[in-house]
Formats: structure tokens, sequence, C-alpha cells
């Protein structure tokens, strides 16, 4: 959905497509999820899953943010050496929580505006939804955005030459 935040991108290393994925495993911890205790440090930055030369992961938090981005990628040939391609999103329960949370409060603020137009009108009531929509929509989008941003650094700076 284009109303959630995703990002998507390359990195590109003169790196041959093995040395590209020995590099990306030697930061991945194989596994599903896991969130630390609060001074546990990770043995490796990132967990996840490979199958050939595409991967899924996400980054180790020592606490907790729902908005964590799930990273899959694809690592491919060049004539320059090998292009990682990139995806970050958000993980698909966390996508159909928010979907499932917007969704009665859209249809409340469509019912007041619909409502004070026809009756000439203002009702208070409709700043309220509103701001619980940006609030909602706001730490959505902040969340996220703080996740995938150091995950692209890292990303960036992993295969820096």
């Amino acid at each position: 959905m284009k109303y959630f935040p995703n990002e998507e991108f390359d990195i590109n290393t003169s790196l041959s497509v093995s040395q590209t994925i020995d590099l990306l495993q030697q930061n991945i911890q194989p596994g599903r999820s896991r969130t630390l205790h609060l001074f546990e440090k990770p043995e490796k930055p990132y967990i996840g899953e490979w199958s050939g030369q595409s991967f899924t992961i996400s980054r180790i938090l020592n606490y907790r943010n729902s908005f964590n981005p799930v990273i899959t990628g694809t690592v491919r040939e060049t004539p320059l050496g090998s292009s990682i391609h990139v995806k970050m999103q958000l993980h698909s329960f966390v996508k159909s929580f928010m979907l499932l949370w917007f969704t009665p409060l859209l249809l409340a603020l469509l019912f007041l505006i619909y409502d004070q137009i026809s009756h000439w009108m203002f009702s208070p009531g409709t700043l309220f939804i509103l701001a619980f929509l940006a609030f909602g929509y706001g730490i959505l989008m902040i969340g996220f955005k703080i996740e995938s941003s150091r995950s692209y650094n890292f990303l960036e700076n992993l295969f820096k030459e």
C-alpha cells in the first residue's frame, strides 16, 4: 500500500556475488526475530534468513519498536561486481493492525464531516479525530524512518569502498 512507509534502493559494489553474500552473512544471525534485554549486546546486528541470493532480515534491537522495517533483498551480478536490491517495509502484522486502527477513525471523520456540512455546524470532535489520526500516522512514519535510516546507513557503509 502506498500510504504505509517503505523504501527501495540499490547498492552497487565491486565485490563478486559470493563475496557480497559472505559479507552480508557475517553480519546476519540466522533466525526469525529477536529482541534483546536492555544491556545485552548482539553477536551480529541483524537477524534473518537466506534463500539462494535473496534474504529477509531485520535489525536486532534492545528496545521495542513495532515499526522496525523488514528488509528484503536480492544480490545480482553486474558487469562491475554485484548489486543488492533492497526493499524495506513494515511487517504485515503491523500494517494490518494500523489499517484496523485507522479505518474506524476515518469512517467516523467522514461521518462527522458529512453531518457538519449537512447541518451547517462545527463539532470539535472533528479536530480530536484529526489529531488522533495525525498522531498515529506520525508515530508510524517517525518510528519507521528512524530504523530504516539506520539500516540504510549500515548497508551503505558495509559496502563502501
